[in-house]
């Protein structure tokens, strides 16, 4: 099967209009893989998480 850009592209309008909306309105966001490592770190940083002394209260 011959791969179609076009055709993903109306899938991942369909997924933010239809079935993410809600999520999207709360403010969640969206990141699309796109195959390559960058990609994937790119990701990874859009997530917020405390640093690690943090977590462990009173940085104990």
């Amino acid at each position: 099967m011959k791969y179609r850009e076009d055709v993903d592209l109306a899938r991942e309008q369909e997924l933010h209009s239809d079935f993410w909306r809600a999520m999207i309105a709360l403010e969640s966001t969206t990141h699309r893989f796109e195959g390559i490592t960058e990609s994937v770190w790119g990701i990874i940083h859009s997530f917020s998480i405390p640093p690690a002394s943090n977590l462990m209260g009173n940085g104990r």
